[in-house]
Protein backbone atom coordinates (compact mmCIF):
# COMPACT_ATOMS: atom_id res chain seq x y z
CA UNK A 1 0.00 0.00 0.00
CA UNK A 2 1.28 3.39 -1.22
CA UNK A 3 2.34 5.72 2.14
CA UNK A 4 0.10 8.09 2.60
CA UNK A 5 2.80 10.60 3.54
CA UNK A 6 4.85 10.53 0.75
CA UNK A 7 1.65 11.03 -1.66
CA UNK A 8 0.76 14.10 0.37
CA UNK A 9 4.23 15.23 0.06
CA UNK A 10 4.32 14.82 -3.26
CA UNK A 11 1.15 16.38 -4.33
CA UNK A 12 -0.92 15.36 -7.54
CA UNK A 13 -0.12 16.83 -10.66
CA UNK A 14 -2.32 19.41 -12.00
CA UNK A 15 -3.11 20.36 -15.99
CA UNK A 16 -0.98 22.03 -18.57
CA UNK A 17 -1.73 25.99 -18.78
CA UNK A 18 -0.50 28.96 -20.47
CA UNK A 19 2.69 29.85 -19.92
CA UNK A 20 4.69 33.13 -20.66
CA UNK A 21 8.29 32.93 -21.20
CA UNK A 22 10.36 35.50 -23.28
CA UNK A 23 7.43 37.15 -24.28
CA UNK A 24 5.52 33.94 -25.79
CA UNK A 25 2.66 32.76 -24.50
CA UNK A 26 2.79 28.51 -25.07
CA UNK A 27 0.47 25.77 -22.93
CA UNK A 28 3.14 23.58 -21.41
CA UNK A 29 2.82 20.67 -19.52
CA UNK A 30 3.68 21.23 -15.18
CA UNK A 31 6.41 18.97 -15.30
CA UNK A 32 7.98 21.06 -18.67
CA UNK A 33 7.10 24.16 -16.70
CA UNK A 34 8.87 23.48 -13.71
CA UNK A 35 12.14 22.54 -15.98
CA UNK A 36 12.16 25.90 -18.16
CA UNK A 37 11.99 28.28 -14.72
CA UNK A 38 14.78 25.94 -12.45
CA UNK A 39 16.71 26.42 -15.22
CA UNK A 40 17.26 30.02 -15.31
CA UNK A 41 17.24 29.94 -11.68
CA UNK A 42 19.75 27.38 -11.46
CA UNK A 43 21.61 29.42 -14.04
CA UNK A 44 21.41 32.57 -11.75
CA UNK A 45 21.77 31.56 -8.22
CA UNK A 46 23.33 27.57 -8.42
CA UNK A 47 22.02 24.52 -7.15
CA UNK A 48 22.38 25.82 -3.46
CA UNK A 49 21.29 29.26 -4.25
CA UNK A 50 17.60 28.77 -5.75
CA UNK A 51 14.71 27.13 -3.86
CA UNK A 52 11.94 25.04 -4.36
CA UNK A 53 9.92 27.97 -3.34
CA UNK A 54 11.19 30.34 -5.93
CA UNK A 55 10.74 27.32 -7.97
CA UNK A 56 7.20 26.82 -7.54
CA UNK A 57 6.35 30.26 -7.89
CA UNK A 58 7.78 31.05 -10.64
CA UNK A 59 6.33 28.22 -12.18
CA UNK A 60 2.58 28.91 -10.87
CA UNK A 61 2.91 25.28 -9.61
CA UNK A 62 2.65 24.29 -5.58
CA UNK A 63 5.95 23.08 -4.08
CA UNK A 64 3.72 19.76 -3.80
CA UNK A 65 3.82 19.17 -7.70
CA UNK A 66 7.47 19.87 -7.58
CA UNK A 67 7.81 16.67 -5.67
CA UNK A 68 5.78 14.89 -7.49
CA UNK A 69 7.86 15.16 -10.80
CA UNK A 70 10.99 15.01 -9.41
CA UNK A 71 11.36 14.58 -5.38
CA UNK A 72 13.58 16.60 -4.29
CA UNK A 73 15.40 19.78 -5.81
CA UNK A 74 18.49 17.25 -6.59
CA UNK A 75 16.44 15.05 -8.61
CA UNK A 76 15.06 18.53 -10.51
CA UNK A 77 19.00 19.43 -10.98
CA UNK A 78 19.76 16.22 -11.83
CA UNK A 79 17.06 15.76 -14.47
CA UNK A 80 17.96 18.98 -16.03
CA UNK A 81 22.05 17.49 -16.49
CA UNK A 82 20.80 14.68 -17.73
CA UNK A 83 18.48 15.92 -20.39
CA UNK A 84 21.38 17.90 -21.22
CA UNK A 85 23.69 15.72 -21.74
CA UNK A 86 21.83 13.13 -23.43
CA UNK A 87 21.29 15.71 -25.95
CA UNK A 88 25.19 16.51 -26.41
CA UNK A 89 26.02 12.77 -26.50
CA UNK A 90 23.28 12.26 -29.28
CA UNK A 91 25.24 14.46 -31.40
CA UNK A 92 28.28 13.17 -30.55
CA UNK A 93 27.48 9.94 -31.39
CA UNK A 94 25.45 10.88 -34.82
CA UNK A 95 28.84 12.15 -35.72
CA UNK A 96 30.95 9.42 -34.47
CA UNK A 97 28.56 6.48 -36.61
CA UNK A 98 30.10 7.98 -39.61
CA UNK A 99 33.94 6.58 -38.73
CA UNK A 100 33.52 3.88 -41.25
CA UNK A 101 33.09 6.36 -44.37
CA UNK A 102 34.45 9.44 -43.24
CA UNK A 103 38.53 10.43 -41.75
CA UNK A 104 38.49 11.37 -37.95
CA UNK A 105 39.72 14.85 -38.05
CA UNK A 106 36.52 15.98 -39.97
CA UNK A 107 34.28 13.64 -37.59
CA UNK A 108 35.63 15.93 -34.85
CA UNK A 109 35.29 19.40 -36.40
CA UNK A 110 31.76 18.06 -37.53
CA UNK A 111 31.09 17.23 -33.86
CA UNK A 112 32.36 20.15 -32.66
CA UNK A 113 30.52 23.13 -34.61
CA UNK A 114 27.86 21.42 -34.01
CA UNK A 115 28.59 21.02 -30.05
CA UNK A 116 29.32 24.60 -30.21
CA UNK A 117 25.65 25.63 -32.09
CA UNK A 118 24.25 23.58 -29.51
CA UNK A 119 25.78 25.83 -26.69
CA UNK A 120 24.94 28.79 -28.24
CA UNK A 121 21.42 28.05 -28.06
CA UNK A 122 21.53 26.54 -24.95
CA UNK A 123 23.69 28.68 -22.63
CA UNK A 124 22.08 28.57 -19.47
CA UNK A 125 21.86 24.88 -19.34
CA UNK A 126 25.47 25.00 -20.81
CA UNK A 127 27.01 26.89 -17.64
CA UNK A 128 24.78 24.54 -15.34
CA UNK A 129 26.72 21.30 -16.76
CA UNK A 130 30.08 23.37 -16.33
CA UNK A 131 29.81 24.41 -13.11
CA UNK A 132 29.07 20.89 -11.64
CA UNK A 133 32.30 19.75 -12.85
CA UNK A 134 34.28 22.17 -11.69
CA UNK A 135 32.83 22.51 -8.28
CA UNK A 136 33.63 19.08 -7.16
CA UNK A 137 30.46 19.34 -5.40
CA UNK A 138 29.56 15.46 -3.92
CA UNK A 139 25.94 15.56 -4.28
CA UNK A 140 26.81 15.19 -7.66
CA UNK A 141 30.15 13.17 -8.36
CA UNK A 142 27.94 10.70 -9.49
CA UNK A 143 26.57 12.46 -12.54
CA UNK A 144 29.91 14.39 -13.15
CA UNK A 145 31.77 10.59 -13.25
CA UNK A 146 28.74 9.91 -15.98
CA UNK A 147 29.33 12.47 -18.10
CA UNK A 148 33.08 11.90 -18.78
CA UNK A 149 33.15 8.54 -18.88
CA UNK A 150 30.64 8.67 -21.02
CA UNK A 151 32.09 11.51 -23.47
CA UNK A 152 35.53 9.27 -22.94
CA UNK A 153 33.35 6.12 -24.68
CA UNK A 154 31.80 8.05 -27.27
CA UNK A 155 34.74 9.65 -28.66
CA UNK A 156 37.55 6.71 -27.65
CA UNK A 157 37.02 5.17 -31.59
CA UNK A 158 37.29 8.48 -33.60
CA UNK A 159 40.64 8.51 -31.53
CA UNK A 160 41.82 5.34 -31.62
CA UNK A 161 41.33 4.98 -35.97
CA UNK A 162 42.80 8.81 -36.19
CA UNK A 163 45.83 7.50 -34.78
CA UNK A 164 46.35 4.10 -36.40
CA UNK A 165 45.72 5.94 -39.54
CA UNK A 166 47.80 8.55 -38.78
CA UNK A 167 45.33 11.33 -39.42
CA UNK A 168 45.47 12.51 -35.72
CA UNK A 169 48.96 13.20 -34.56
CA UNK A 170 48.74 11.47 -31.34
CA UNK A 171 50.44 8.39 -30.00
CA UNK A 172 48.16 7.55 -26.93
CA UNK A 173 44.32 7.62 -27.32
CA UNK A 174 43.89 8.78 -23.47
CA UNK A 175 46.21 11.57 -24.30
CA UNK A 176 44.49 12.76 -27.31
CA UNK A 177 41.09 12.35 -25.60
CA UNK A 178 41.89 14.60 -22.50
CA UNK A 179 43.36 16.86 -24.71
CA UNK A 180 40.32 17.64 -26.97
CA UNK A 181 37.93 18.00 -24.05
CA UNK A 182 39.95 19.97 -21.94
CA UNK A 183 40.09 22.57 -24.66
CA UNK A 184 36.40 22.47 -25.25
CA UNK A 185 35.32 22.97 -21.86
CA UNK A 186 38.31 25.62 -21.92
CA UNK A 187 35.90 27.29 -24.00
CA UNK A 188 32.69 26.85 -22.51
CA UNK A 189 34.59 28.03 -19.26
CA UNK A 190 35.61 31.08 -21.06
CA UNK A 191 32.27 31.98 -22.28
CA UNK A 192 30.52 31.59 -18.58
CA UNK A 193 33.34 33.86 -17.25
CA UNK A 194 33.21 37.08 -19.70
CA UNK A 195 29.77 36.12 -21.28
CA UNK A 196 30.61 36.41 -24.08
CA UNK A 197 30.04 33.84 -27.02
CA UNK A 198 33.85 32.25 -27.53
CA UNK A 199 31.82 28.74 -28.85
CA UNK A 200 31.33 29.51 -32.29
CA UNK A 201 31.67 28.08 -35.56
CA UNK A 202 34.77 29.45 -36.55
CA UNK A 203 36.21 28.68 -33.05
CA UNK A 204 35.14 25.01 -33.45
CA UNK A 205 37.44 25.04 -36.59
CA UNK A 206 40.12 26.67 -34.67
CA UNK A 207 40.26 24.21 -31.54
CA UNK A 208 40.04 21.17 -34.27
CA UNK A 209 43.40 22.78 -36.03
CA UNK A 210 45.08 23.61 -32.86
CA UNK A 211 45.13 19.93 -31.36
CA UNK A 212 45.42 18.22 -34.92
CA UNK A 213 46.67 20.56 -37.53
CA UNK A 214 44.61 20.72 -41.04
CA UNK A 215 43.15 17.50 -41.76
CA UNK A 216 44.86 14.95 -44.18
Amino acid sequence: MEDKTKRSRRGRPPKAKFFTDGGQSELVEPKDRIKKVAIKLFYMKGFHGASIREIAEAAEVTKPVIYYHYESKEGLYKSILRDSMTEIFEIYARHVSHLDEEVPCKILKAATKEIFGWTSKNRERMNMIIFTLTTRDETFKDICEEYLSTRKKIMWPVFEKGIKTKNLPYKDIKTAVLAFSSLLVGFEILSSIYEENYTTEENAENIVDILIGQCK
